[in-house]
């Protein structure tokens, strides 16, 4: 009598287990198969974006969010094709739920953390910097966004800190130490500047320095009036950079220092054939028309 109704209730719970476990099954598989295509849909939007196809990037990174909402990778690169539209609330928006958690991600905070100082938005920015250097000290990229915090709160003292913390915790981010000398010559400390300058081109290796270490080396030697040095500088600049009239600039106006009109005005010239409405190649051709005709008069 009571051998039925426990076989049956034995076969029920099989049977049940069974359903179960290829339920689950099921959503294993179906959960696989949405992380598979969310990881494609952002390796397209990645590519789009690398391509600069806006709007394609977008909707591609818009899917792969929806399809894996907890990928952080895929809500920061669809925040950064909003925010590359011009949709910089969007953009936020995308970025600011994430920001609040716990377990919030390094790179959740310092990207919104970023678009905050674009922004000028200091109040956002204070909180959110403050969390990620209490949740990831070790980072040397959050010391470094905290120094352009302090930067636009003008405290450079406290930026020169954070930007020499970070390099304590990684010495090879050559950006850095050029970020730290271009805040020694924006707040005139030119010596301070040419020091951190150099040691980034005397590390790199030959032929691939940064561009950019030539024009702050150039331009710490034109803040010292040591100008035969910057002339060798921003030769440099102009050789690697030919088509930038920038270069022209920097040049021509050095050798217009040295008493190098014919150059300076050769080298300006450049410049405004690259580009015609260049206000500072213009200035230097003004300068020595002036100066020219002063002496001629007298």
């Amino acid at each position: 009598m009571f051998r039925f109704p426990t076989i049956r209730i034995i076969l029920i719970a099989a049977i049940a287990f069974v359903i179960a476990a290829s339920g689950c099954r099921m959503v294993q598989r179906t959960n696989m198969k949405s992380l598979e295509t969310a990881q494609r849909y952002f390796s397209q939007a990645d590519y789009a974006m690398r391509g600069g196809n806006r709007d394609e990037a977008e909707s591609l990174a818009r899917q792969a969010l929806q399809k894996n909402p907890g990928s952080d990778e895929s809500r920061i690169l669809y925040a950064r094709t909003l925010w590359d539209k011009g949709d910089r609330q969007g953009a936020i928006k995308v970025l600011y739920p994430a920001s609040l958690r716990q377990d919030a991600s390094a790179e959740v905070l310092l990207e919104i953390s970023q678009m905050f100082l674009a922004m000028s938005d200091l109040t956002n920015a204070r909180y959110s910097i403050g969390k990620c250097v209490m949740k990831y000290p070790t980072n040397p990229d959050i010391w470094r966004l905290r120094a352009q915090y302090f930067e636009k709160k003008g405290n450079p003292e406290q930026a020169w800190a954070d930007l020499h913390h970070s390099l304590s915790l990684d010495s090879s981010q050559h950006s850095v130490r050029l970020e730290l000398a271009r805040s020694y010559l924006k707040n005139n400390q030119p010596q301070r500047a040419l020091e951190s300058t150099q040691y980034v081109l005397s590390n790199a290796p030959t032929g691939d320095e940064p561009l950019d270490a030539f024009v702050i080396e150039g331009e710490a030697f034109y803040a010292l009036e040591r100008y035969a040095q910057a002339e060798d500088s921003f030769k440099i600049v102009v050789n690697r950079a030919p088509s930038n009239p920038d270069a022209y600039f920097y040049l021509a106006s050095v050798q217009e220092k040295l008493g190098k009109y014919s150059d300076a005005l050769a080298t300006a010239d450049v410049g405004l054939r690259l580009q015609p409405n260049h206000a500072g190649c213009r200035d230097v051709v003004n300068t020595i028309m002036t100066a020219e005709q002063n002496r001629t008069i007298r």
